[in-house]
């Protein structure tokens, strides 16, 4: 996001000092007062804006939230609050957020394969097996889904012996 950032306030510097050199040239003493007004109260903004945003997103929670929030078509997003629901130990979160995600757009198998690694944690082999043979049918080449399968597959032959 920062990166994003500063190369946008660079692509605005060079334009500024491009009109700058311009209006100096033709030594308009109105235009270099108005262009500089102009520049300072933009990039004030943008400052405080930025500023707003990074006591908005004060932790990726918040950030994966905010984004669910502002574009609910989104579904990427859905898949990173669930990964970071995961990640803090809060496993139903994430399976919900994971639910919606392929409510959203079912054709996507690494969120396929990230639900039953959720459910596999929790206990529920049957779930993660479906998830994995979701995953497997959106791409059949999809190899963390058919490695973790074919996991759950041996060690049902163990219990069995």
């Amino acid at each position: 996001m920062y990166l994003a950032s500063a190369g946008f306030c660079l692509v605005i510097a060079y334009l500024f000092l491009k009109v700058w050199l311009l209006i100096s040239a033709k030594g308009m003493k109105v235009l270099r007062v108005t262009a500089l007004a102009a520049i300072t109260l933009y990039l004030g903004s943008y400052a405080a804006l930025t500023l707003r945003h990074n006591y908005d997103y004060s932790n990726l929670l918040t950030y994966w939230l905010a984004n669910v929030n502002n574009f609910p078509s989104g579904y990427m997003a859905y898949n990173n609050l669930a990964g970071t629901f995961y990640a803090t130990g809060q496993p139903q979160q994430a399976i919900g957020y994971c639910w919606i995600n392929l409510m959203i757009n079912p054709r996507q198998p690494h969120v396929w394969c990230n639900l039953g690694k959720v459910y596999r944690e929790i206990g529920d082999e049957k779930m993660a097996k479906h998830c994995y043979e979701q995953a497997l049918l959106v791409d059949k080449g999809f190899f963390p889904a058919a490695a973790a399968l074919g996991e759950i597959k041996k060690l049902g032959r163990k219990k069995k012996n």
